[in-house]
């Protein structure tokens, strides 16, 4: 049982990020509208990459001494996805776009189903960095 909580907890980790990444990318005029901070851009886009390297550090840590080398830990390519989908529809319920001003672009969705695409295989390369050698 302890494997499959390790397991899904670094599943909700990595939907963590990604969740971080996209409202960020999304939100940005929001956020800049709201809080008036200039540049929201250029420091989300800091704040993205601080969040991906802390999440990659913590991920192969945890898989790497929490799952050692069981075959489950494959699964986590594919297991962020629910994390990320739930964050994301929660904060959109939470926080729904009420100035049309705020509407996102729609290419802005494209590049972010590019970008969960590429998260996969990063996973995946992270899942072989953290699996012993024998």
């Amino acid at each position: 049982m302890r494997p499959f909580l390790r397991l899904n907890a670094i599943g909700a980790l990595y939907g963590f990020a990604y969740f971080a990444n996209s409202e960020l990318w999304v939100n940005a005029y929001r956020i800049k509208r709201i809080t008036g901070i200039p540049y929201v851009w250029g420091w989300s886009q800091l704040l993205i990459v601080c969040i991906y390297l802390a999440v990659t550090v913590a991920a192969y840590r945890l898989s790497k001494n929490g799952l050692g080398t069981r075959k489950i830990k494959h699964l986590l390519p594919v297991l962020w996805v629910p994390y990320a989908f739930i964050l994301i529809r929660g904060f959109a319920s939470l926080y729904p776009i009420t100035d049309p001003q705020d509407e996102v672009l729609p290419a802005i969705g494209l590049v972010l189903l590019f970008v969960a695409f590429l998260y996969c295989f990063w996973i995946a390369f992270i899942n072989f960095l953290a699996s012993p050698e024998k």
